[in-house]
């Protein structure tokens, strides 16, 4: 069995990126909560044709 290699997930905070294992209880509480979604692309350039 291979071992297992840590994943370090970042986040965007206040304009930059930081690893989401060093923020506090209250930060990891925020995130958890947040309302993840998928940009539509194809969407957008259409609008920016108009």
């Amino acid at each position: 069995m291979k071992e297992r290699t840590k994943c370090v997930i970042y986040t965007r905070v206040m304009g930059y990126y930081r690893p989401t294992e060093s923020f506090n209880i209250g930060k990891q509480g925020e995130h958890k909560e947040r309302v993840k979604f998928k940009e539509n692309i194809k969407g957008y350039r259409d609008e920016l044709k108009r």
